[in-house]
């Protein structure tokens, strides 16, 4: 679930940041709500407080209240240091102070300077980085369990046992999916390297082919490589 939080003096900013952001969640698989103020309330406040899901704020500078975008965005970074913080203002000589008064500010995007392209660009980005890091591998067929794919470092199937494992840094699990099903699951970044492994490429800093290892970025050695699948990965 992803919030966005438009904060604009104008209805017609509003209206049109809302347009942009629906075309854009279209595309997605995402379920999000859009929440409008143009100025600081209670409410906003509360939705400022809650810590049940990602948000993206769209903050003006200038508001028609005594509190300005800079200081809704300095309580938004008193406790919260993970969403999105983007300003859409006039006021461009406000770009100093708010990158120096204003934690981990994603853009400032001046609305006279192609600002709609520039929010779509910036939107993309963002939602595109989520859903990377949002990706999750289900333990087993029915999906009841997942493992984030960000977490994942390699996938196994152990011959003794004839079961396939997920290996993370805190441990692994079995799934009864079996390796080629679990291949289906995985984004680009997981290629198979052995008849028996499938490996996060992320996760890799080296590959040793004629000694059939790889090795982790937690500098773990890991011998399940094979020539044969050597493509895969140059």
């Amino acid at each position: 679930m992803i919030e966005y939080i438009l904060i604009e003096s104008e209805k017609e900013c509003r209206d049109n940041y809302s347009d942009i952001i629906n075309k854009i969640m279209q595309k997605e698989k995402i379920k999000y709500q859009i929440y409008e103020f143009n100025k600081y309330t209670s409410n906003l406040k509360t939705i400022i407080d809650e810590r049940s899901c990602y948000k993206i704020y769209l903050l003006d500078v200038c508001l028609n209240s005594q509190t300005s975008g800079i200081d809704i965005a300095k309580y938004i970074r008193k406790s919260d240091l993970n969403s999105e913080i983007i300003f859409i203002t006039n006021h461009d000589v406000m770009f100093e102070s708010v990158f120096r008064t204003v934690q981990k500010v994603y853009c400032f995007i001046e609305k006279f300077q192609n600002a709609n392209q520039k929010l779509k660009k910036v939107l993309d980005e963002i939602i595109t980085s989520y859903v990377d890091q949002n990706k999750f591998f289900p333990i087993d067929k029915k999906g009841n369990t997942q493992i984030a794919l960000n977490e994942i470092l390699y996938i196994y199937r152990e011959t003794a046992e004839r079961k396939v494992y997920i290996v993370t840094n805190k441990g692994k699990y079995p799934t009864n999916l079996s390796l080629n099903d679990s291949l289906k699951f995985c984004d680009s970044y997981f290629k198979q390297i052995h008849r028996a492994c499938i490996v996060n490429t992320k996760k890799v800093i080296f590959y040793n082919w004629n000694e059939n290892y790889f090795l982790l970025n937690n500098n773990i050695r890991v011998f399940m490589c094979s020539k044969n699948y050597k493509n895969n990965i140059v």
